[in-house]
């Protein structure tokens, strides 16, 4: 298995796939040819570590390195995205901190996994969604959530948000747009990996996906283990902390002289706030 059995979840088993496809190749095409490569991954994800594989050899702080950028921008755009829909510094600052706190975000952080680098892609979408009032810039969107597809396959629901944010503003044109224009670029992709591997991408991410054995235990143990970590414990102690000082907040700033005039004493104005 050396070198490939390297790193953390087989981190290195991304290198084979990698330079076949930074050579202009199609990687699912040699499932069951030599060199008999497994590629469950999107072919963008590949092409980036194939660039870092091509320049610095087989290794694995690129790809790392790449998922540490990821990251960075996934809480960029969260900070943005709640700074937009709070207009407040504080809110948007604990939105961050929480998103530090996930579980995820501690277990992959700097591991070469293509997770963050299509949730950087898909975040990044959404950012530009919710702020584009005008939808000048729709067609970055759409790019966006295609890499972000074509990284990891399982992130599709950013496509139902994004369009969901320009249907929002009252903008349906450019929310039919972004839904069809990002599933149709999706799929021609789809169709150009499929034909140019004679069927090996559909086969890998679809025939044999299915065939392969699900269990119900596994989703509910690690559930558990991840209710179970401490990062789980600091994000429920944040919400709650953020959620007893908003109230605070909201209560310091009642006018009580106003409810006071109309018959109410502050008391019972605190018991009706609560």
């Amino acid at each position: 298995m050396f070198p490939l059995n390297l790193g953390d979840y087989y981190e290195s088993f991304i290198w084979s796939p990698a330079r076949v496809a930074i050579a202009g190749q199609n990687p699912y095409a040699y499932s069951i040819s030599p060199p008999y490569i497994m590629a469950p991954y999107g072919y963008v994800y590949y092409l980036f570590i194939g660039v870092g594989v091509k320049l610095f050899g087989l290794q694995l702080w690129f790809g790392r390195l790449l998922s540490i950028v990821s990251v960075l921008v996934c809480l960029w755009s969260v900070k943005q995205i709640s700074f937009s829909i709070t207009k407040d510094k504080q809110a948007s600052l604990i939105a961050l901190l929480s998103c530090i706190a996930l579980y995820p975000v501690q277990l992959n952080f700097c591991v070469q996994r293509p997770d963050f680098t299509a949730f950087a892609f898909a975040l990044l979408a959404l950012q530009i969604a919710y702020n584009d009032d005008e939808g000048r810039r729709k067609f970055f969107v759409i790019i966006c959530l295609a890499l972000a597809f074509f990284c990891k396959h399982t992130i599709t629901l950013p496509v139902f948000v994004a369009a969901l944010l320009y249907w929002r503003k009252e903008s349906r044109l450019n929310a039919i747009i972004v839904f069809l224009g990002t599933i149709l670029l999706c799929g021609l992709g789809m169709y150009l990996l499929n034909i140019t591997s004679q069927g090996g991408y559909v086969w890998q991410h679809f025939t044999h996906a299915g065939r392969l054995d699900f269990k119900i235990e596994r989703v509910i143990e690690n559930l558990l283990v991840m209710l179970k970590a401490p990062a789980t414990l600091v994000l429920i102690a944040g919400i709650v902390i953020t959620a007893f000082f908003a109230r605070m907040k909201n209560l310091l700033s009642f006018n009580f002289s106003t409810i006071v005039k109309e018959g109410f004493t502050k008391e019972q104005v605190v018991v009706i706030h609560f």
